[in-house]
C-alpha cells in the first residue's frame, strides 16, 4: 500500500467520525433535553445512535479494505456520500 493510499484513508476516517460525533452528540444531547419528557423521542433517539454506531463500524471497515485502484476524487466523492448518509441517519423527519 502506498504511504498516499493511507493518508486518504486516514483523512476521510478523520472527517467522517468528526461528523459522526458531532451528530452523535446532538442525538445525546436530545435524548437528555426533551427525551426525559417524552418517550417517543428517547425511543427514536436511541435507534439513531444505534443506527449510527452500526454505520460507523461498517464503513470503517469498508475504508480499511479499500482497494489503491481509487483516485482522490472517487475518495471524496465517497466521503461526501458518507456525510450525507450519516444526515440521512439522524433525519428527525423521517
Amino acid at each position: 500500500m502506498k504511504s498516499n493510499d493511507t493518508f486518504f484513508k486516514l483523512k476521510v476516517i478523520n472527517d467522517f467520525l468528526s461528523a459522526t460525533a458531532i451528530a452523535r452528540d446532538n442525538l445525546l444531547n436530545e435524548c437528555t433535553g426533551r427525551g426525559g419528557t417524552d418517550p417517543v423521542i428517547l425511543m427514536r433517539r436511541f435507534r439513531m445512535l444505534s443506527q449510527l454506531s452500526q454505520f460507523e463500524a461498517d464503513t470503517i471497515k469498508k475504508i480499511y479494505n479499500l482497494g489503491s485502484d481509487h483516485d482522490v476524487d472517487s475518495i471524496m466523492s465517497g466521503l461526501h456520500n458518507l456525510l450525507n448518509r450519516v444526515k440521512i441517519i439522524t433525519d428527525r423527519d423521517a
